[in-house]
C-alpha cells in the first residue's frame, strides 16, 4: 500500500486506523457528555460554597439547620429547573448578600481588607528603616566624650566645675543624664 509517495505496510495502516478511531470516539464522548457534571455534583459543589445563616460557620452542605435544608433544596430546584451555577449563587447573594459567599469574590471594597495587612506592614518596615538610618543629632557625639568623669570611673560626674556644660550621650536614662568636666 502507498501513501503519500511512501510504501505502509499493512499492519501500520491497521494501527493508524485503530488510533485514529479511538481518538474520533473520544472527541464524540466529550461532546455528547455535558459537561461530564451530574445535576447531584453540581449541587453538593453549590452547597459547598453557601453559608448557612443559621450556623454561620458551616456550608449549607455540612450544616444540619432546617434553614440549611430548606437552602439545599432550593439549589437542586433550581439546577433542575436548568439555572446555571453562576445563576443559582447570584440569587442567594440577591437575597442575602455577599456575606452568603463563604469565599466571597476579592473586588470593590473588599480589597482594601486584603491589602491593608500588606500595606501596614510595608509602612511599618519604612518607618524602621529610616528611624534606624537617621543620622544622630549634631552636637552629641555617639560615644562617651573623653572627658566625662562618669564614664572614666564608672561613678557620678560631681556636682560643679563643668567645663562646657555638654551632656554625654553614655546616660542611659533621662534623670541620669551628666556633663562633661
Amino acid at each position: 500500500m502507498t501513501v503519500m509517495g511512501r510504501r505502509i505496510e499493512r499492519r501500520d495502516a491497521v494501527l493508524l486506523v485503530a488510533v485514529a478511531a479511538v481518538v474520533v470516539s473520544i472527541a464524540i464522548a466529550a461532546a455528547t457528555s455535558g459537561g461530564g457534571r451530574s445535576l447531584d455534583d453540581r449541587a453538593r459543589a453549590i452547597d459547598a460554597q453557601l453559608r448557612c445563616p443559621t450556623c454561620q460557620g458551616l456550608s449549607i452542605q455540612d450544616s444540619p439547620a432546617t434553614s440549611a435544608m430548606q437552602m439545599r433544596a432550593l439549589v437542586r430546584e433550581q439546577l433542575s429547573a436548568g439555572a446555571s451555577d453562576g445563576a443559582v449563587r447570584a440569587f442567594f447573594v440577591a437575597r442575602y448578600g455577599r456575606w452568603i459567599l463563604l469565599d466571597p469574590p476579592v473586588a470593590g471594597p473588599d480589597l482594601a481588607l486584603w491589602f491593608a495587612p500588606a500595606l501596614f506592614v510595608t509602612a511599618g518596615a519604612f518607618l524602621v528603616v529610616r528611624r534606624t538610618r537617621r543620622p544622630a543629632p549634631r552636637g552629641v557625639p555617639s560615644r562617651p566624650l573623653p572627658g566625662c568623669a562618669r564614664c572614666q570611673r564608672g561613678g557620678d560626674a560631681p556636682a560643679g566645675g563643668l567645663a562646657g556644660g555638654v551632656t554625654c550621650p553614655s546616660a542611659s536614662r533621662p534623670g541620669q543624664a551628666h556633663t562633661v568636666l
